[in-house]
């Protein structure tokens, strides 16, 4: 008789290895590794879209995005496509309303625009220098990108694709992330070592908050009204209280943290450590450090990396 196969437990992680070219697939409730996805060279980015179930991956290297369709467990995911993505693919978003995928192409300054569905690339957009990091507000309609090297967030309208005025941030901004209920964007400044904070309404620069060294992602944890960074050379996450807009916890994290993405249920978000191989656990209120799995080689998770 053959023994009944495992019933995985949702949610799952999408960690994009860049020493290692793939992606590792961890059960997060059971912490294991229970897929490896052979992507492009030197994967970054990644999104996980809910419809239609997919995840994009940028490969900064071999300049292109991967296309993965999920089946019902991880083990049954297939790679569909390999598209062309610009000359260094990084950031990568998902905007479940327009059925529409954004990459941002550091090597020509550029904002790639793709139908999520028929995977035809249907546009793009002249962005500022070393763009990173790019976000979706719907409520508003439109797109943030981090333009690194010109201290500023491009903004983009979703709908004519037309580039508006940028808003000025701090220095070296690279992770993004949107506080929809606050109507809010914050900006990750890796050499200010500091987070910018945006009022959308007026498109200006509300406030800006001091964290630990080199903050390179941001995480919005909506139920619990708190903002997560990781600093990079502190080798820690700070928790930024949304509302009064202060750190309230800075707490130890794996070596050279860099992606974050919070678990559906809102209590507990992750880390990814680059020098680790590992995905670190957190508690969302208080940010302590509470389990560690085995990531991939070099493992960056820049983007929404868990998915149900």
């Amino acid at each position: 008789m053959l023994a009944a196969a495992p019933v995985l437990a949702a949610p799952f992680a999408y960690v994009t290895n860049q020493g290692s070219d793939d992606v590792a697939v961890i059960d997060l409730a059971s912490g294991v590794r229970v897929a490896t996805h052979k992507v492009g060279k030197a994967p970054v980015g990644v999104v996980v879209m809910a419809r239609p179930r997919r995840v994009f991956v940028t490969n900064a290297e071999s300049r292109e995005l991967t296309v993965i369709e999920r089946g019902r467990v991880p083990a049954e995911d297939r790679v569909i496509a390999t598209l062309p993505a610009g000359l260094a693919p990084v950031g990568v978003e998902a905007d479940e309303v327009a059925g529409r995928i954004y990459v941002t192409d550091m090597g020509a300054n550029r904002l790639l625009v793709f139908d999520a569905r028929t995977l035809d690339r249907v546009g793009e957009v002249a962005v500022g220098r070393g763009p990173g990091g790019v976000v979706v507000d719907n409520r508003r309609q439109r797109i943030y990108v981090a333009d690194r090297d010109d201290n500023a967030i491009a903004v983009i309208d979703a709908r004519s694709l037309n580039r508006l005025a940028d808003i000025a941030v701090g220095e070296h901004p690279f992770g993004l992330a949107l506080d929809a209920a606050a109507d809010r964007l914050y900006t990750a400044n890796v050499y200010a070592n500091s987070v910018s904070v945006i009022d959308l309404a007026n498109g200006r620069r509300l406030a800006e908050i001091a964290v630990g060294k080199a903050p390179y992602c941001l995480l919005v944890n909506p139920a619990l009204r708190r903002v997560y960074v990781s600093n990079q050379h502190d080798e820690s996450v700070s928790v930024i209280d949304a509302d009064r807009l202060v750190v309230v916890a800075t707490a130890a994290s794996g070596a050279y943290p860099e992606g974050l993405a919070l678990h559906p249920a809102s209590r507990v978000f992750y880390a990814v450590s680059w020098m680790d191989d590992a995905l670190v656990e957190h508690d969302a209120t208080t940010g302590t450090r509470l389990r560690s799995f085995a990531g991939g080689r070099n493992n960056r998770g820049f983007g929404h990396f868990v998915g149900e």
